[in-house]
């Protein structure tokens, strides 16, 4: 920024500060500059162009174009090849460069402030002008020369080129005999030293021996320097484990659940966890308690929805999704969608769990409305619960209340006199349906379940409920049979009311599940000529299933993200209790189940 110039040395196109006005422009040469921040103070010139790797290295780094990844590399230890050097980072400026000149010393001097006479100080040193000017001396300067400088040339800067990253590692090589002999006889570039140059080529690997830096040190393989101010979080806890393997954990993320999901038709079931889960050491102790109690419930009731499970053993349902994977399995389709199933028991194997087979329904307040003729139908929408759930007898349907806490009833729990006894009643099959039925026929399940929907329907709507309103359901057959006038839409439709031959169709509609999905099958295994034909009846069926499913909320797919709207009630008001073993009481929270320990 200072230079040691005498008044004859500036230049033609010196422009004197003296004379200088702010409201005029000073030009700026056309020519741009880079400004290279260096670490150290510079000395020595010469020294500081070496430690960026010499002349040629700094021709070819400005002889790039900006479009390239350009930077530099300094090195506190220029001479030493071996040393990594440290990279640059470049950063865009609008600066500007301004060389000013002064008069130069002549090398005497007097007390400031004092009127005498100019004496010689000292000798000039023969490297005076390697010199590099203080900034506090080159401002000294400015001021006692205010009247007698010059600008000699105004030049943009526009890049800065800064060393900011810390030091990195270094790999001292002064003990390794390999690098000994590379530094000796390879670096000198001299025939004669690299004639000399030889490697041990034994193998020891005794306690001297020299092991290679790892590839990071390596500067084209990584240029980033090691996280010093890394600090381990102090929500991470260290213990071994039974093998004596060092394991962490994080208890600030919240832990997984786990639910062992098999496929209505799977060939086999679990008789234990199937999956490594996390020890049960680690659980707090309300999950434990959680555990013992579904376990303890599923000895008498193998197959439990997850609110029977809460109202009968009063461990709460966020609970329940990390206790599940533990103590049984699920079947997220079929007759049994939805339950947890005890570990080692196959419901498809014994017609004595058809009482666990169970109800599924789409339950929003907001879904019903009136028509014209009294009739109730559904319609999308978001809705608060119709009552609130203040009984530990949620999961039971007495066909006159109803909870809409959750969508699934099990028969078991089901106590209303018409529609357990259509159940009750009819005769079992002698072998199971996987996809709707399970234990049932067709005809007795479509009624129970048409049935019981418009109930739920008719008390959400506050509707009176009369049983001999459903006497003529009654009538229709539990086997389908095609030629059976019961099943006709011609004879039974319309000698029925309006409101209720809804109701029948409804119960045609799921009994027709059965046939058309077994033609699908059938087609599926027969070899047929005309492929198209295939595929249009193929698609013809599946969208008869798909028809007939949707209107009485069979296969929903959309279940799964009502029971994720369920989970997130219940951590709501289960985050406001105070029961035994897993309020706040306890110091617990519902969703932190994973801990060091108890």
């Amino acid at each position: 920024m200072a230079g040691d110039f005498e008044d004859s040395d500036a230049s033609s196109e010196s422009y004197d500060l003296s004379r200088y006005d702010p409201s005029q422009g000073l030009e700026i040469n056309s020519e741009y500059v880079d400004c290279i921040e260096h670490p150290c103070i510079i000395r020595d010139v010469d020294n500081g162009i070496k430690s960026l790797g010499g002349v040629p290295l700094l021709n070819r780094f400005y002889k790039a174009t900006k479009d390239e990844n350009k930077f530099l590399t300094v090195s506190v230890r220029p001479d030493d090849p071996l040393a990594k050097p440290a990279r640059s980072d470049s950063l865009e400026t609008h600066n500007v460069l301004l060389r000013i000149a002064v008069p130069r010393r002549t090398g005497r001097r007097r007390k400031r402030g004092s009127n005498g006479p100019f004496r010689p100080h000292q000798e000039e040193l023969p490297n005076a002008h390697k010199h590099t000017l203080e900034s506090q001396e080159a401002l000294q300067q400015l001021r006692d020369n205010s009247e007698s400088c010059s600008l000699v040339s105004a030049t943009l800067i526009d890049t800065c080129h800064r060393f900011r990253h810390i030091p990195d590692w270094q790999y001292a090589t002064s003990t390794d005999s390999v690098m000994t002999q590379i530094r000796e006889h390879i670096l000198p570039f001299e025939y004669s030293e690299i004639k000399n140059f030889t490697l041990n080529e034994t193998t020891d690997f005794g306690a001297s021996q020299n092991i290679a830096p790892p590839p990071s040190f390596a500067q084209e393989v990584s240029w980033q320097p090691f996280p010093y101010f890394y600090e381990q979080s102090d929500q991470i806890d260290f213990f071994q484990d039974k093998s004596g393997n060092s394991v962490s954990t994080n208890r600030t993320i919240k832990p997984r659940h786990f639910q062992h999901k098999y496929s209505k038709d799977a060939a086999s079931i679990p008789s234990e966890p199937p999956v490594p889960l996390p020890p049960r050491q680690l659980l707090n102790i309300a999950a434990k308690e959680c555990i013992t109690r579904l376990k303890k419930l599923l000895e008498t009731r193998p197959i439990v929805t997850k609110r029977a499970a809460a109202n009968l053993t009063g461990a709460p349902g966020p609970l329940q999704r990390y206790a599940w994977a533990y103590v049984g399995y699920t079947f997220p389709e079929g007759p049994w969608r939805d339950t947890l199933i005890k570990f080692g028991v196959d419901p498809r194997s014994d017609p004595k769990y058809a009482i666990y087979q169970s109800f599924t329904f789409k339950l929003r307040e907001g879904n019903i409305e009136e028509v014209e003729d009294g009739r109730i139908r559904w319609k999308k929408g978001h809705g608060i619960d119709a009552f609130p759930r203040t009984s530990d007898f949620t999961h039971l349907f007495n066909g006159r209340d109803v909870n809409t806490d959750s969508k699934t009833w099990q028969i078991c729990d089901i106590t209303d006199p018409l529609v357990q006894g259509i159940l009750a009643k009819t005769a079992l099959r002698e072998k199971v349906e996987i996809h709707d039925f399970g234990w049932f026929k067709a005809g007795a399940f479509g009624k129970a379940r048409v049935i019981m929907k418009d109930k739920i329907q008719r008390i959400m709507s506050r509707q009176p409920i009369s049983d001999d309103f459903y006497e003529r359901l009654l009538n229709m057959p539990d086997d389908f049979i095609p030629d059976d006038p019961n099943w006709s839409m011609s004879s039974a439709g319309k000698a029925l009311p309006d409101n209720l031959a809804k109701l029948a169709n409804d119960v045609r509609n799921i009994v027709r599940l059965e046939p058309a999905r077994e033609r699908l099958q059938r087609l599926l295994s027969e070899e047929r000529q005309d492929e198209q034909a295939v595929i249009d009846e193929e698609n013809m069926l599946r969208e008869e299933l798909m028809k007939y499913g949707a209107e009485n909320d069979i296969d929903d797919d959309d279940e799964d993200d009502d029971d994720d709207e369920e989970d997130e009630e219940e951590e709501e008001e289960e985050s406001e209790e105070d029961e035994e073993g897993y309020g706040p009481e306890n110091g617990l929270e519902q969703d932190q189940i994973m801990a060091n320990g108890d």
